[in-house]
């Protein structure tokens, strides 16, 4: 029987950075205060699995609720509710592939911080950017990646003003990459080799090695197709 294969989510990223000076972050906190901005990141982020670095994680103080937190560390913590953590980017991607498709949802989004960005700079296929409009001295991380408009299509734009809620102007902007690129798995990939052990505690019926064996795979795992 040929393996099933399946299209995986898309990777995005959603970055605010500074304009002029691609700051991103000071002293592993956001330099600027920009309510509209943060109500933007959770209308986008909100039901999908995010990924980010120890250091995003730890200037958050908890994960964010109402979404899949996975964080990619050489020192990984303690899973938790709505909490995981990878050693490396394959894993954080294997993850996230996995609760995504059973979210049945189309798109993991990268969250920082800078190196975080790097790790996924070849597979990201949309961005969703925030550029505050003010030079700021105090950066210690930056996102300098520049968008060809030849390559990458602009979406969605909008301008926003200083006012009592946001401390700088800014602009939010949507960019799709325009010869995206897909990736896709084997079904079984998730429930065998090394990586299944931590998808298994979630599924009981495939804890035994044994059990997963003496069964067909492709045909007891019923995963949704993702066509979006």
């Amino acid at each position: 029987m040929k393996p099933i294969e399946r299209r995986m989510p898309s990777v995005a990223y959603i970055v605010a950075r500074s304009n002029p000076g691609d700051v991103i972050g000071c002293e592993n906190h956001l330099p600027w205060r920009l309510k509209t901005d943060m109500k933007f990141f959770r209308s986008v982020t909100e039901g999908h699995v995010v990924i980010m670095g120890r250091k995003t994680f730890e200037s958050l103080g908890r994960p964010l609720p109402k979404r899949l937190n996975i964080v990619i560390s050489r020192s990984p913590g303690q899973d938790a509710e709505n909490l995981l953590w990878a050693d490396s980017p394959e894993m954080a991607l294997h993850l996230a592939d996995f609760f995504s498709i059973i979210k049945e949802k189309s798109q993991i989004i990268v969250i920082g911080g800078a190196q975080i960005y790097k790790m996924f700079c070849d597979q990201f296929t949309k961005v969703y950017l925030t550029e505050v409009f003010h030079s700021f001295e105090c950066g210690d991380a930056y996102f300098n990646q520049k968008f060809d408009l030849r390559e990458w299509s602009v979406v969605q734009e909008k301008e926003y003003e200083q006012s009592d809620d946001d401390e700088f102007p800014f602009k939010i902007s949507v960019l799709d990459r325009k010869n995206k690129y897909t990736r896709h798995r084997k079904i079984s990939e998730f429930f065998v080799g090394a990586k299944s052990d931590r998808l298994l505690p979630h599924f009981p019926v495939f804890r035994s090695k044994i059990e997963r064996d003496d069964m067909n795979i492709e045909e007891q795992i019923k995963l949704p197709l993702l066509v979006a």
